[in-house]
């Protein structure tokens, strides 16, 4: 129950590596891991894992059905790795040595790699198209949180055999290792976003058409916020006379100075335009009975 509590805190709260509109997460883990695969038979290692982890998606990270079904599968499948580099070598009662210090690196980075390849392809499928040329990033992040893990996480067992009260001290660089993380990926994402922003701005002064300059534009909107379909729709300036979208996706579809009629079909387009406010709706947000709900589940509606 100590080995999945640990497991619970490591995976209550991760870092997330945006990939799409999918994530990889990487955590602590390694830590438990370490602990787990030196100083508990691998039952009991892989089901402490299974609880305190599941317990963590459920509770903390608040998933449901097919999301936590691939996470639970992916831990279990993880775990069977780390304890099979364990088993094959140093045998069936892996002692903590310094001999055995190199299996610990060996064990947590196969189930690194594991779990890359494992999240990409299922990135793949719910993105509908490969994400391959993600894997190198996603490895090299990977690898450099296993390794900073898996060796505080020695350091970490070899002071509770020298001095337990001591392994308190622990607490700092653990949460200053972690908190690190979540900087470097926040100010890349940041980085990245100010990129995709001085290209919108590229986009529209190299096209001398608007319509291509729309399509461009909004192909790219997509890709910036990670979402399957982008569109405009061109107010008139005189009442009367048609409104025109130009819409791109999902997928490769695209709609061009599309005539929609002299009226929005959106209800929540008209309120966008008669608030000249930008908001959010998210997770199928309720409106009025009155209303149609509108066309989307979830948007970032904004006026021009």
């Amino acid at each position: 129950w100590v080995l999945a509590g640990l497991f619970y805190l490591t995976e209550a709260k991760v870092v997330h590596l945006h990939i799409g509109r999918s994530a990889h997460s990487f955590s602590m883990s390694e830590i438990p891991v370490v602990y787990g695969i030196f100083f508990f038979t691998p039952a009991e290692y892989i089901v402490a894992r299974l609880i305190g982890a599941g317990l963590a998606l459920v509770i903390g990270r608040r998933q449901r059905s097919v999301k936590l079904g691939f996470n639970l599968a992916q831990f279990l499948l993880c775990s069977v790795v780390t304890v099979g580099v364990v088993h094959l070598l140093v045998g069936v009662t892996a002692s903590f040595g310094p001999r055995d210090w190199p299996t610990a690196f060996l064990a947590t980075s196969a189930e690194n790699l594991v779990g890359v390849l494992a999240v990409t392809a299922a990135i793949s499928l719910a993105e509908a198209s490969p994400q391959h040329a993600r894997i190198p990033r996603m490895l090299i992040m990977g690898s450099v949180v296993s390794l900073t893990n898996t060796s505080l996480a020695l350091l970490l067992i070899t002071v509770l055999f020298v001095e337990p009260s001591a392994a308190l001290l622990f607490a700092v660089p653990v949460i200053a290792v972690f908190v690190a993380y979540r900087a470097y990926v926040s100010e890349r994402e940041q980085h990245e976003g100010l990129e995709m922003l001085y290209e919108s701005t590229r986009i529209l002064q190299r096209s001398p058409q608007i319509d291509r300059a729309l399509v461009s534009l909004l192909d790219h909107a997509r890709k910036m916020f990670r979402a399957e379909i982008a569109e405009v729709s061109l107010l008139p300036q005189l009442e009367g006379q048609e409104i025109l979208r130009t819409r791109v996706g999902p997928g490769d579809a695209i709609d061009m100075m599309q005539p929609i009629g002299i009226a929005l079909d959106d209800p929540r387009l008209v309120r966008c335009v008669a608030e000249r406010a930008a908001f959010i709706v998210a997770h199928g947000e309720a409106l009025p009975a009155s209303s149609d709900g509108g066309r989307f589940r979830n948007a970032i509606y904004a006026p021009l």
